[in-house]
C-alpha cells in the first residue's frame, strides 16, 4: 500500500486534539524470510505531510527504532497538504546473509519521486534520473497519482526495478524499467482505462502490481485494479507480448456491497511461486471505515472465500471514517510446502497499530508490544 488510500483524504479531513489529519500516517509492513527458518519484521511508517519517516525492527522480543538516520524530509520540503507524501519501502534478502532498503517516495499530485538506498551506514538518494513527472503533468489533486515500486533479485547478483505508475481517477498506466542505466518507459501497451470509464474521482481506481521471478530466467506481471467505492474488481496477465484481461470471474463485489464511499474498500493482491512451477494468488480486502475483512485464493479454477474466520474489526471499533483503517498483508512462502499470513493494521490518524498472524487454524493477536503510535502523535 502504500499507501493505497489517498482519494479519501480528498473527502474526509478531520481533526483530533493529540494528533494530525486522518491519513496523515502511512505504514510499510514488511515481513520476509531471511535466511532458512528465520524471519525479518520491519516497520517503515512517514507522515504523509511533513515527509518525516520512522522505522521499526523485531529484534525477536520487541520492536526497536531503528537509530540510523532516516532521511528528514523525503521530498525537501514541497508538499503542503495531507497525502501529498506517499512511499513505497522495500526490504528484502538480496544475498544469503545481506538484506537490501529502498524507500520510493512520490508526489501523489506533482509526480515528482525520489529513490533512497541503505549503504550499510547510511540512506543515500541515488543519483540515476528518475521520471520527472509519473504521468505526464496529467494530475491536478493530491492522491491523483498512486504508485507501485518495485525491487526484487532476478538472478543471483542481478536486482530488478520497476515504477509503475496510474492515475486514480482516469485509470491511465505506465510502466518504467531500470536498464542498469536509466529508467525507459516500457513500450508494451499498457490498458488505457482499467475500468472502462466508470470512474470520475480521484482515489476511486486502485491497483496492485506484481512482478516477481516465475522460474529462472522469467519473471511475471500481473495488475489487479479494484474501484474503492464499489468493489468491482479486474486482474491483467501479461503473456510476454500484451497485458490480456483475465477471463477467470473476479469477486462482484469484494466486501458484498456495503461500501457507500470512495476509498472504503481497500484491497493487497498477492502473487507468489509457493512451490516449483506453481504460483498462488490471493486477494485480501477490507474496510477503511469498519475493519471488517475477507480473504480470497485462487483454487486453479475460481476464487473462493476463505473459511477461517478473520478479525471481525481489525482496530475494535476504534474507527469512524472512510480511510481511517489501513492494512498491510503479507503471505510468503516460510519453507518448503508452508506459506505464513500475517495481517498489520493501523489507524492513519492516531497511530495505532496491531499485528495479526495465523498458526494454521485462526488468526491470533501477536502478544508483543507495536509502537503505541508510529509517528509519536505528529
Amino acid at each position: 500500500m502504500n499507501k493505497r488510500f489517498l482519494g479519501v483524504v480528498l473527502l474526509c479531513l478531520s481533526f483530533s486534539p493529540l494528533n494530525a489529519q486522518l491519513g496523515s500516517i502511512n505504514s510499510e509492513y514488511t515481513e520476509y524470510g531471511k535466511t532458512v527458518g528465520e524471519h525479518r519484521r520491519v516497520i517503515f511508517a512517514s507522515n504523509t505531510k511533513t515527509g518525516k519517516s520512522v522505522r521499526y525492527f523485531f529484534d525477536g522480543d520487541n520492536y526497536k527504532k531503528s537509530t540510523t538516520q532516516l532521511p528528514g524530509n523525503l521530498l525537501d520540503g514541497e508538499s503542503s497538504e495531507i497525502g501529498e507524501i506517499m512511499t513505497e519501502y522495500i526490504e528484502y534478502g538480496k544475498t544469503v546473509g545481506e538484506h537490501r532498503r529502498v524507500i520510493f517516495a512520490w508526489n501523489t499530485k506533482t509526480g515528482k519521486s525520489v529513490r533512497y538506498f541503505f549503504d550499510g551506514e547510511n540512506y543515500k538518494k541515488s543519483t540515476t534520473q528518475l521520471p520527472e513527472n509519473l504521468l505526464d503533468g496529467e494530475s491536478t489533486e493530491v492522491g491523483e497519482i498512486m504508485v507501485k515500486y518495485i525491487e526484487y533479485g532476478a538472478t543471483v547478483g542481478e536486482h530488478r526495478r520497476v515504477i509503475f505508475a496510474w492515475n486514480t481517477k482516469t485509470g491511465k498506466s505506465v510502466r518504467y524499467f531500470y536498464d542498469g542505466e536509466n529508467y525507459k518507459k516500457s513500450s508494451t501497451q499498457l490498458p488505457n482505462n482499467l475500468f472502462d470509464g466508470e470512474s470520475t474521482e480521484a482515489g476511486e481506481i486502485m491497483m496492485e502490481y506484481t512482478e516477481y521471478g516465475k522460474t529462472v530466467g522469467a519473471h511475471r506481471r500481473v495488475i489487479f485494479a479494484w474501484n474503492t467505492k464499489t468493489g468491482k474488481s479486474i486482474r491483467y496477465f501479461y503473456d510476454g507480448e500484451n497485458y490480456k484481461k483475465s477471463t477467470t470471474q473476479l469477486p462482484n463485489n469484494l466486501l458484498d456491497g456495503e461500501s457507500t464511499e470512495v476509498g472504503e474498500i481497500m484491497a493487497e493482491y498477492t502473487e507468489y511461486g509457493a512451490t516449483v512451477g506453481e504460483h498462488r494468488r490471493v486477494i485480501f480486502a477490507w474496510n477503511t471505515k469498519t475493519g471488517k475483512s475477507v480473504r480470497y485464493f485462487f483454487d486453479g479454477d475460481n476464487y473462493k472465500k476463505s473459511a477461517v474466520q478473520l478479525p471481525n474489526n481489525l482496530l475494535d471499533g476504534e474507527s469512524t471514517e472512510a480511510g481511517e483503517i489501513m492494512t498491510e498483508y503479507t503471505e510468503y512462502g516460510k519453507t518448503v510446502g508452508e506459506h505464513r499470513r500475517v495481517i498489520f493494521a493501523w489507524n492513519t490518524k492516531t497511530g495505532k497499530s496491531v499485528r495479526y498472524f495465523y498458526d494454521g487454524e485462526n488468526y491470533k493477536k501477536s502478544s508483543t508490544q507495536l509502537p503505541h503510535n508510529l509517528l509519536y502523535g505528529e
